[in-house]
């Protein structure tokens, strides 16, 4: 039997394996790494980075802690980066190596982390758009974390911290010269500044109503015509407003006496060539000639006439200076009643200089009869309005256009139709409207309402009434009480049959006026 040699063949493999354990290497007897080091890179851009490398003999691994509180860092290899965003101050970074066999080595050294002054700091102030007391504050820098902007107006106010990209608005109490003052700042106390010094103004610019009574509108008479600014003597039909411009055309005076204001800036007549004028005459057929001339040159001018057609009531005169040469400017104007006649003691009034784009204006009262009116409604919920010729001319009305209102099949309950005035609407008369109404059903729900187009959900007056018979004309009133200390009320809402769903039924609305 061969069984005896396979043993023998067996045993010097076995007594060979226990000579190899043995020769295994005792790790436990490994000496803690040795010089560990930590080398720093602040990056230059004022973020705070630093970029940290640690380094040590006999070290397997390593872990951080940053100094600031935040969490360390662990089972960094060698030769491996960490980066992390700190704020300015003095830092003790601490290395912690780890051996192949666990054991560790402590290691701290000192960061300070510090901030280069921005550079290159750019400040823009632009006027705000629509605000001739505002203006608008943007600027650009290197090395910049935020900027810091001060007004000039108020010396103990806060800055205001905006960042790059950011434009800051900021509207003075009242004009006069301010210096702006811009604080471009770095993540530490290095700063660098710059100001800007401007003049808030508020330049005189259409339209001009006379109603700011701390305003000196340079009116000035001439020819022997006396100028001035005084409460309205009548207020009452076409011009209701508080304040408005007199002129006096004293005995013996000019033909060519008038009087004449300037603008702040020229007049812009790409779109809008028509200058619009509430006038008051104490005789019909007077001839106003109303001029628009340059600034510095007294021969760059367009002048034109239009007579009055009644005597001692307001009236609006519309005056066309489609003529004017569009490579000319002009910012200054003058108004001449009964112009070519010598002065005979007699006064005229004069107010709101509005300029428009010749298609006349939309207010109150809103009679639809204008033709060189466009009366433009928005509908919603699927109503829909326009103007039309009476369809139901008698019975109540007889003017010969009015608005046609369609509450089109399966149109909401809330449909209904706007228009906008031309300008914010005056209730100072009252706060009672009335409208004709013409509906083919009787209780039938009118909604009359009148909004402030920019906050029609706070600003606002309503007031609903029913159509007490069908198939005729009906004369309603609306009581919108308080509707005059509201402010900037220039949106008319109609709403025919309101809370009931459309069913293809039209209703006409016509002549709505305060009461």
């Amino acid at each position: 039997m061969k069984l005896p040699y396979l043993l023998l063949l067996l045993l010097p493999l076995a007594f060979i394996a226990c000579d190899d354990e043995d020769a295994l290497t005792d790790i436990s007897s490994l000496a803690a790494p040795t010089d560990l080091d930590l080398q720093f890179v602040v990056a230059q851009d004022n973020s705070g980075l630093v970029t940290i490398t640690p380094g040590g003999r006999g070290a397997t691994t390593f872990s951080v802690d940053f100094g600031d509180g935040s969490d360390a860092v662990t089972d960094i290899a060698p030769g491996e980066e960490v980066e992390h965003t700190y704020v300015r101050g003095d830092y003790t970074v601490t290395l912690t190596g780890v051996g192949l066999n666990g054991a560790t080595t402590n290691y701290s050294e000192e960061l300070t982390v510090d901030f280069a002054a921005p550079e290159n700091l750019v400040i823009t102030v632009t006027g705000t758009p629509g605000n001739p007391l505002s203006v608008d504050v943007t600027a650009t820098a290197d090395l910049e974390t935020d900027f810091a902007v001060y007004f000039g107006e108020d010396p103990g106010a806060d800055p205001v911290i905006f960042t790059e990209g950011e434009t800051v608005s900021y509207a003075y109490s009242t004009v006069g010269d301010y210096v702006i003052r811009v604080v471009a700042r770095s993540g530490g106390t290095q700063t660098v500044e710059e100001t800007v010094a401007i003049t808030i103004a508020d330049p005189l610019v259409l339209p001009v109503d006379f109603e700011q009574t701390d305003r000196d509108y340079g009116l000035a008479g001439f020819g022997g015509a006396e100028i001035s600014v005084i409460d309205n003597p009548d207020a009452s039909g076409e011009n209701t407003t508080a304040r408005v411009g007199q002129l006096l055309k004293t005995n013996g005076s000019e033909v060519w006496a008038g009087g004449v204001f300037e603008l702040g800036q020229n007049l812009d007549l790409t779109t809008q060539q028509q200058i619009d004028v509430r006038v008051w005459s104490p005789r019909a057929g007077v001839p106003i000639l109303l001029k628009i001339e340059n600034s510095t040159d007294p021969n760059v001018f367009v002048e034109v006439t239009e007579n009055t057609t009644m005597a001692n009531a307001w009236e609006v005169l519309s005056f066309n200076f489609s003529a004017a040469d569009p490579a000319a400017t002009y910012a200054k104007i003058a108004i001449f009643y009964d112009f070519g006649t010598a002065g005979m003691g007699e006064t005229f009034y004069f107010d709101e200089f509005t300029q428009t784009d010749g298609r006349g204006t939309v207010g109150l009262p809103l009679t639809f009869e204008e033709q060189d009116v466009e009366f433009t409604f928005v509908d919603f919920g699927g109503a829909s309005a326009e103007v039309v010729d009476n369809p139901q001319m008698g019975s109540g009305n007889n003017s010969a256009r009015v608005v046609r209102f369609s509450k089109n099949a399966n149109s909401e309950v809330w449909g209904g139709v706007f228009i906008d005035a031309s300008s914010v609407l005056d209730f100072s008369a009252g706060e009672t409207l009335r409208m004709k109404v013409w509906s083919p059903t009787a209780g039938a729900p009118i909604l009359l309402k009148l909004e402030d187009p920019n906050d029609n959900q706070n600003t606002f007056r309503e007031a609903q009434v029913p159509v007490p018979a069908a198939g005729e004309w009906q004369d309603l009133s609306f009581d919108l009480s308080g509707i005059a200390g509201l402010n900037n009320i220039q949106r008319i809402v109609i709403f025919g049959n309101f809370g009931n769903q459309g069913t293809d039924g039209d209703y006409y609305f016509d002549d709505l006026r305060i009461e």
